[in-house]
């Protein structure tokens, strides 16, 4: 069975975007360079009608981190990988595109400490204001400085 809309997208997306498959009924999966990704995330918008961001989430793989980006364009949901070193772990804000970002793109920042170019407002959102240098509590690498590394 061929899945039309899948090499449709594809085409459009050629250079740009590469391992787009669908994974089940109405979600596409897209690896996007993350020089690429504000123009792969305007063609969504502007072509497919891809108005909402549903969610960012960031995984630390320990050798890289992974960046997932939902979108819903149209009928379909849209998750778009992209790959960050973790010796320059920065991507570009979509909050000129998708305005609906910016609370995710803040997340990220303070949690996994992905630098987001651009972002209008890194003030913290999840932690408090008194973290300060204290870290990243979601990457692998991280040890809570309250209790030194105790398991």
């Amino acid at each position: 069975m061929t899945d039309e809309f899948v090499t449709g997208i594809a085409a459009r997306l050629q250079g740009l975007a590469q391992n787009i498959v669908r994974v089940k009924p109405q979600r596409v999966f897209a690896e996007v360079p993350r020089e690429k990704l504000l123009d792969v995330v305007k063609i969504l918008k502007d072509e497919y009608d891809g108005y909402h961001v549903t969610v960012i989430t960031a995984i630390d793989s320990g050798e890289k981190f992974e960046i997932l980006y939902h979108i819903v364009a149209g009928a379909e949901l849209f998750t778009l990988k992209v790959f960050l070193p973790r010796k320059d772990p920065t991507v570009d804000t979509l909050t000129g595109i998708l305005p609906g970002a910016i609370l995710y793109e803040r997340e990220i920042h303070e949690i996994m400490g992905i630098r987001v170019k651009n972002h209008p407002d890194m003030r913290n959102l999840l932690l408090p204001d008194s973290w300060g240098e204290k870290g990243h509590p979601l990457r692998k690498d991280w040890v809570d400085p309250r209790t030194k590394g105790v398991k």
